[in-house]
């Protein structure tokens, strides 16, 4: 889901399963470092470019298989793009 409800910035959410056979506590890690962190980074889909994006939450719900459901909600202030293909 893409929104563009607050001025100049875009928030994108992203929800699917993420497979965690092994260790899901590193995808929490993961995560948590990703809200914690003033890095930035690009993200491509759709053949859109959103760049620029910080992660604002995530949720993770591990239902006791290999897989857990996530969203995460990240935010850009940068326009949207199309990806130039050579």
């Amino acid at each position: 889901m893409l929104t563009n409800n607050a001025s100049r910035s875009t928030r994108l959410t992203f929800t699917g399963r993420v497979s965690i056979e092994g260790s899901p506590e590193n995808a929490v890690l993961s995560f948590n470092a990703l809200v914690n962190s003033a890095n930035t980074f690009n993200v491509e889909h759709m053949g859109l470019v959103f760049a620029d994006c910080r992660m604002l939450s995530y949720s993770f719900d591990d239902k006791g298989g290999d897989w857990a459901d996530v969203t995460v909600v990240l935010l850009t202030a940068e326009p949207v793009t199309r990806r130039i293909t050579p």
